[in-house]
């Protein structure tokens, strides 16, 4: 059995062995797995590269001119959500590298803090625009667009899917606490969240707060104990999802101590959370 498999079953172990797991599990997304194959780019086809080099860098100079007529993106329509997608003179979907960042693509402001009333309202107005069933019968014209890896054949409904995808994963991210958190890492570029090939240390407060809910959690015996485990695991995410806000409000400039203490924060996060899937999951001991 992987550690990943130890990290999400629920067997009654014998109790000398409890303690023993339950390192194992707290521990796992820090397990080295040198023949892990490394996840795709999240950035859709070929635009990776640019769409990175964009967004940590909204200041450089990108062609974003229409592959179609080569018009360039009126200045204002760059920083309206759904506008920076189309050519404003021909209508046709503009390249990717207009998209910017995951907040800028639902003009919201680059914060922890999410409005997402607004995030919703404005992906059900990109919806409008790029969903599958209504870009399926538009105009199949062959564009020519270059990236680094040379001269790609790209079409409008191509074009159109590519946003379809960011806008999807952008909006995944938004509204997921610990995925934001490691997007906001990855857009200052100077920390990242550890994955699960690195080798990091853990605090030993959290190291010992979340081997006594793994244990708690082994040796309950009713759904009333699970929702109290799951109570108080929920009490503790409200805080640090709260401190993270406090942190990182769309006006701060955190230096690197504070990143230091934001970046924690997401990690001890990102443990809570998986405790409370446990929780979720749990089922009661077969008897």
């Amino acid at each position: 059995m992987t550690i990943k498999q130890l990290l999400t079953c629920r067997p009654r172990l014998h109790p000398r062995l409890r303690l023993r797991c339950s390192f194992i599990a707290v521990l796992a997304p820090f397990e080295t797995r040198p023949n892990l194959k490394p996840i795709p780019p999240a950035w859709p086809l070929a635009t990776h590269s640019h769409l990175r080099h964009f967004t940590n860098q909204p200041n450089i100079t990108v062609d974003v001119r229409c592959p179609e007529c080569g018009a360039n993106p009126e200045p204002s329509s760059i920083d309206r959500s759904t506008s920076k997608s189309i050519c404003h003179r021909c209508d046709s979907f503009l390249p990717l590298t207009v998209a910017g960042s995951h907040f800028s693509l639902f003009g919201l402001p680059k914060g922890y803090r999410i409005d997402r009333s607004a995030l919703r309202l404005q992906y059900h107005r990109w919806q409008q625009l790029v969903h599958p069933d209504l870009i399926a019968g538009r105009q199949n014209t062959t564009l020519a667009q270059t990236d680094r890896s040379g001269l790609n054949r790209i079409s409008q409904a191509e074009l159109a899917s590519q946003w379809s995808i960011l806008v999807n994963q952008a909006r995944a991210t938004l509204e997921d606490d610990v995925k934001r958190a490691a997007y906001m890492l990855e857009l200052d570029g100077r920390l990242s969240m550890p994955d699960e090939s690195g080798n990091n240390s853990v605090d030993p407060n959290l190291l010992m707060t979340l081997m006594e809910a793994h244990e708690q959690l082994e040796e309950a015996e009713t759904e009333v104990e699970v929702m109290e485990i799951r109570r108080a695991n929920k009490e503790m995410i409200q805080e640090t999802v709260l401190e993270l806000e406090q942190l990182w409000n769309p006006d701060s400039q955190l230096d690197i101590d504070t990143l230091e203490r934001a970046r924690a924060l997401a990690i001890k996060l990102r443990y809570l959370e998986t405790i409370d899937n446990n929780c979720r999951e749990w089922r009661p001991p077969i008897t």
